[in-house]
């Protein structure tokens, strides 16, 4: 395993991603948008979705691993 390795498991000062939400079924989904530093709106990007366990934590789970993801992006 290579320190770039370690210190993306172990990196957990990210910030919180663009606030989202939508209408189903008529309960108000929200989210958290993560984009990489050089987002271009212009252009197509993958998309990852993760979605939160019921009984973790959103800064310790689902949007850490998005904020890392998008650090990661090309």
């Amino acid at each position: 395993m290579t320190a770039e390795h370690v210190k993306f498991m172990n990196d957990s000062h990210y910030y919180e991603g663009e606030k989202v939400s939508f209408m189903k079924t008529g309960l108000k989904i929200a989210g958290l948008i993560f984009k990489p530093e050089n987002f271009d709106e212009n252009k197509k990007y993958p998309a990852i979705v993760v979605t939160h366990p019921g009984g973790g934590v959103k800064e310790q789970v689902a949007s850490l691993y998005g904020w890392n993801l998008s650090k990661k992006a090309m």
